[in-house]
């Protein structure tokens, strides 16, 4: 008689054990790699020195065959260069007097944790680039040629290494400015000498986060580590940034807490003369960065073939979507470099047992329960509003303020509103996933625009409850007056339901309307493309922006009329975002043509 097993095991275990899964793992780790062990009478040096000299010849013939003038490259580097150049100029030469605009100058504890916060946030930002596409980053082609040739993969992958560090640098570079300038802006002064500090300090930095990738690289059960700790630098950053005038005592905890703390440390001593110490500590940030890159050299022969391959991919996909301005497309190739090396999800809610339709607002919940991260970006947007709106408003109320005109105004007050448009779109991930993957919808029992109107309220309920809750949360913290929450309170409740349906208009658009560009052979063609592209957030800036920009140059003005323009414009956009979510869901699913 046959005894039933009773032994009770963990699915977990039965996945990662299973037979199938072996082998599919097996073929993941193995499909890259060399046929078998090279000839110990290979000679490896001079078969690695064979297959770069392959490589650069391969190049050297595309380039040939690609028509593009000889120095074509030289030229758009140049350009890039000057522009860069003009640009950081002009942000550096403004700084101090738009710092004086909002207040400045602040105390030098108060300009420590403003500078030292942005630099941390920017080491952060380095560092999860850094384990999102990693500093050796090949492409298809040489994943498939070159990984499986016999020879020193180290040697190999040298140039590659050198070419990410190259973009490191630049992007250490690019970084520099926005924290040179806020260095300045707290401060209200410029110091021209700083720059010599500022630029090889936050270089470093960023060298340091490409150095930390290929730690990650050789050694991918580190990358969630090393992510979870570009988060809690992050979260720091901000915070402390946020705090500087009311809880100043975080920045100097910061300053000396790490490299991440060490250079806007450097910049905060620079911007205020002190070059010494400035210089001390953007060595000791330049030598933490070069006693990780030796360790990243010498563990280039080490990286995993699968490693290379799934990052190369990963590159080409967000390298495709940059290009093609289609940020969900970045968005989505994030996500599942997040998911990597993760199990199933386990948040479970229960089903709802009442109406049928109750299901679609179960599943959007849900959406957002599961992507934790939606809700903080969309914590963080509202908390950004909320500081952009005070400083929008000394700066209105400053007495030497610039006179504005109607275009700046409309520009100043579609960046008021920005914030609250991103916070909308970061809750919508429920409507994300049904546009992502139509598939979704198919086998529930409503209409395709049944289910894009269903997708309205829980975000618009979430945003309603976090406007009030954030902005009351950011002032306490930050110590601002209690208007500039109020104020944001206000226009994140009653804007909620425009700028949840303009997320949900950018959400269900369909594919990108490339075609609108070649209306016409002149530059301005480009014109019809960027208006059908900021459609939503232009609509999202007519309901709300008028409430802003009135708080901003007349703080002291009643308000009445302006709130109800904003309620009367709020309901029309809802009426106008749900005839259109409602027509562009049943062009998408193919019951109807696209209008």
């Amino acid at each position: 008689m046959a005894v039933k097993n009773t032994t009770r095991t963990s699915p977990k275990n039965n996945r990662k054990n299973h037979p199938k899964n072996n082998l599919k793992n097996n073929r993941k780790n193995t499909q890259y790699a060399a046929p078998g062990a090279p000839d110990p009478l290979l000679d490896l040096t001079g078969a690695t020195a064979e297959a770069l000299r392959g490589v650069r010849d391969a190049r050297r013939e595309r380039a040939g065959r690609s028509g593009r003038p000889r120095f074509a490259g030289g030229w758009q580097l140049l350009l890039a260069l000057t522009a860069f150049v003009l640009v950081a100029a002009g942000v550096l030469h403004t700084a101090p007097g738009a710092g004086r605009a909002v207040g400045a100058p602040a105390s030098a504890a108060t300009a420590l944790a403003l500078t030292t916060g942005t630099g941390a946030l920017l080491t952060a930002a380095a560092m999860w680039l850094a384990t999102w596409l990693g500093p050796v980053l090949l492409s298809s082609h040489e994943v498939t040629w070159l990984l499986p040739l016999p020879g020193d993969r180290g040697r190999m992958l040298r140039p590659r290494l050198l070419a990410g560090l190259g973009v490191a640098a630049a992007t250490g570079a690019v970084g520099a400015v926005p924290l040179a300038a806020a260095a300045q802006a707290a401060l209200g002064a410029a110091e021209p000498a700083a720059v010599l500090v500022d630029v090889p300090a936050t270089v470093a930095g960023a060298l340091l986060a490409a150095a930390l990738g290929v730690l990650t690289q050789a050694r991918p059960a580190r990358c969630r580590t090393l992510r979870t700790a570009a988060a809690l630098v992050a979260a720091l950053g901000a915070v402390t940034a946020a705090t500087s005038a009311s809880f100043p005592l975080l920045g100097s905890v910061l300053a000396w807490s790490g490299p991440w703390g060490w250079t806007g440390r450097a910049v905060a001593d620079a911007a205020r003369g002190d070059l010494l110490p400035a210089a001390l500590l953007t060595t000791a940030v330049v030598g933490s960065a070069a006693a990780l890159l030796a360790r990243a050299f010498r563990l280039l022969g080490e990286l995993p073939a699968a490693e290379l391959a799934a990052r190369a991919q990963h590159g080409s996909r967000a390298g495709q979507g940059a290009v093609l301005l289609d940020v969900r497309g970045i968005a989505l190739v994030a996500q599942s470099v997040a998911r990597a090396g993760r199990g199933r999800a386990r948040f479970r809610l229960p089903l709802p047992a009442g109406h049928p339709r109750l299901v679609l607002l179960w599943r959007d919940a849900l959406a957002l329960l599961r992507r934790p991260a939606r809700i903080a970006a969309a914590v963080v947007c509202q908390a950004a509003g909320v500081l952009l709106l005070h400083l929008m408003q000394q700066w209105g109320q400053a007495p030497d303020h610039p006179s504005v005109s109607a275009p700046q105004a409309a520009l100043f007050g579609w960046i008021l509103v920005l914030p609250l448009y991103l916070a909308a779109c970061a809750l919508t991930e429920g409507a994300r996933q049904d546009t992502d993957n139509l598939t979704r919808t198919r086998l529930l029992p409503f209409a395709p625009h049944t289910v894009a109107l269903g997708h309205f309220v829980v975000p618009t309920a979430a945003l309603c409850l976090l406007g009030p809750a954030v902005s009351w949360a950011t002032c306490l913290l930050t110590g601002l007056p209690a208007s500039a929450w109020h104020l944001w309170a206000l226009v994140s409740a009653i804007g909620a339901p425009a700028a949840v349906g303009a997320a949900l208009m950018t959400a269900y658009r369909g594919a990108m309307r490339y075609d609108l560009m070649f209306l016409s052979p002149d530059w301005y063609a480009v014109l019809p493309f960027l208006i059908w592209y900021a459609a939503p957030t232009l609509m999202c800036t007519a309901v709300a922006a008028p409430l802003l920009w009135q708080s901003v140059v007349s703080p002291h003005a009643a308000l009445t009329g302006a709130v109800v323009q904003l309620a009367i414009a709020s309901g029309l956009a809802l009426a106008l975002s749900a005839w259109r979510v409602r027509a562009q869901a049943r062009a998408m699913s193919g019951t109807t043509p696209a209008g």
